[in-house]
Order: structure tokens, then sequence, then C-alpha cells
């Protein structure tokens, strides 16, 4: 059986902490760009694709996709788990891993092994976030996309709707659940995501460091540049 697997990178411009960020620039590239060109790296992927909302205030971010033919889908903006499951649906996927768009940083080889371990017939999901031992920016969850309709006709709190995933978590006996290995050393403190105008500068200062390596920057260098980063600043 061919199964299809897509990488989902859900995006907004409207955010509270840092309006705006998904365009932010950092040497002439949109945090997005830095977001899916590790999208882009993932083996065994079928397709990547934006999910934004049909608001007005996402234009800027279909335009950015048009314009650089990325795949685009609009949905629901505060129902997020509709807006995956339907992106999932209009491509024709099987299967989908969730990138979030403030994770410049998320990890190309983890999404690949994720694909690796993925196993349709056994699996409704595979995860490293339950438990986490990974830093916040570098989750994998890789979702059926018949687990998420099942899930999905279930919910009633608004967090799940929002939270695509939360639900599997909270009813984790009623699920299939696939685990990347734990990580040696508990990185679940650490965050890589940018949510903030200081996680922003971080990025920034990060991306330089890495020079033209950036994309290919293994875990254990991140991690040092990171720790080394927030001891500076402290």
């Amino acid at each position: 059986m061919n199964i299809k697997v897509g990488a989902i990178v859900l995006s907004r411009f409207d955010s509270s902490r840092l309006p705006g960020k998904a365009l932010r620039q950092v040497n002439n590239k949109a945090l997005i760009e830095y977001v899916l060109e590790k999208a882009y790296k993932v083996k065994g992927l079928n397709g990547v694709c934006v999910a934004t909302s049909s608001r007005n205030i996402d234009d800027p971010i279909a335009e950015f996709c048009k314009q650089n033919d990325v795949p685009v889908f609009r949905g629901s903006g505060d129902n997020v788990a509709e807006r995956f499951l339907k992106c999932m649906e209009w491509n024709g996927w099987d299967a989908a891993v969730r990138i979030n768009g403030d994770s410049p940083l998320h990890s190309s080889e983890l999404l690949s092994k994720a694909l690796d371990i993925y196993s349709p017939d056994h699996m409704d999901m595979v995860t490293n976030v339950f438990p986490r031992s990974y830093p916040i920016g570098m989750s994998v969850e890789l979702v059926s996309q018949s687990a998420l309709r099942r899930a999905f006709d279930k919910m009633v709190k608004a967090s799940n709707f929002e939270h695509v995933t939360e639900y599997f978590y909270e009813n984790a006996k009623d699920f299939n659940l696939g685990f990347l290995p734990k990580n040696n050393i508990d990185h679940s403190k650490i965050s890589l995501a940018v949510d903030t105008q200081s996680n922003f500068e971080r990025f920034k200062w990060l991306i330089d460091e890495l020079g033209s390596e950036y994309l290919d920057a293994n875990y254990q260098n991140i991690i040092d540049l990171y720790i080394s980063y927030e001891k500076h600043k402290s």
C-alpha cells in the first residue's frame, strides 16, 4: 500500500507577542522560509504545504507562498485541528507531520526518523513530546488522517481545536502511539521556538553564528550555541 505523507506548516500572521513574525527577515530571508527550507530536507515526504487561515490578516502569508511556489491551504482561524485535517484531505495525504511556523530550527533529521518508523497499520501517530525530552521548537508529530478524523469527531474543548494533537495525549489509551527514542539528555526546558522579540534576537544570533552551515547544523551544535548565548546574555 502506497502511503502518502506530507508536511503541514501551520502559520499565522498575527501574534500578540511578535506580530508579523512569519515574514520577519533574518539575513534577507523570512522566518517562514527557514521553516520551509528545513521541511524540504525531510526524507520521504510527498510534499510540503503551508496551512494558514482564510482571514484577511493572513493574506501576506498566502501571498508569500504564491510568490515562492509554495502550496498554501487556507481554512479556519481558531479551529486549527480542522484546518490541519482539511489540509491533509486537500493534498490527498494519508498522514502528515505537523510543523509550527515559529519553529525555524525544527529538526529535519528527527522528522525523517519519524517517517522511517511510521507503520500506518499499527500507529495513529509518531511523537517525541509524550513525554518531551527534546527542546520546544523541535517537536515531532506525525498524525494519520484517519486517526485525526476520529479524534476530531470527539473533540469538545476549545483547546483541543486550537492544539491539533492535544486530544491524542489526553486520550492516549484510545490511540496507537509510536515514539521516537528519548533524548539522551533532557532538553525539554530549552525553547528554540520564536515567539517573542528576545527569541527572535536569539535566532538571528544563532543563524549568524552557524553561517552558511545553518541548514545542516547538527543537533549538538545548535544546543551548544543556545547554551553559549544564554550564558552570554545573563
